[in-house]
């Protein structure tokens, strides 16, 4: 198991999920450079971290320069975790929970 990211209104409803089942985000943020970031450095592997709707307005540069590193799969997995962070950064009432193992 990896880290899977949900997007959920503030209420707590789950409406859109990006899964990691093959700990894809895991390994490539371990091979990551993110001393630099303000949120990604943040991400637990093995716990739940949460980000409101303006971290998600930085979560999502960081996401958009990270993607500009990968290619494969992992390239897919990001521009999945981009479109839902994007969707947290406009809206009002939704938040990014990424789960760990």
């Amino acid at each position: 198991m990896g880290i899977d990211a949900y997007l959920k209104t503030i209420s707590g409803e789950t409406t859109q999920v990006v899964g990691d089942p093959r700990s894809e985000l895991m390994a490539f943020l371990r091979s990551a450079s993110l001393s630099a970031t303000v949120c990604l450095r943040f991400i637990d592997p093995f716990g739940n971290t949460t980000f409101n709707r303006p971290q998600c307005q930085v979560l999502l540069v960081e996401l958009t320069d990270l993607r500009k590193h990968a290619a494969g799969p992992i390239a897919e997995h990001l521009d999945r975790l981009c479109r839902i962070t994007d969707l947290a950064a406009r809206k009002g009432g939704y938040e990014i929970r990424f789960e760990g193992d």
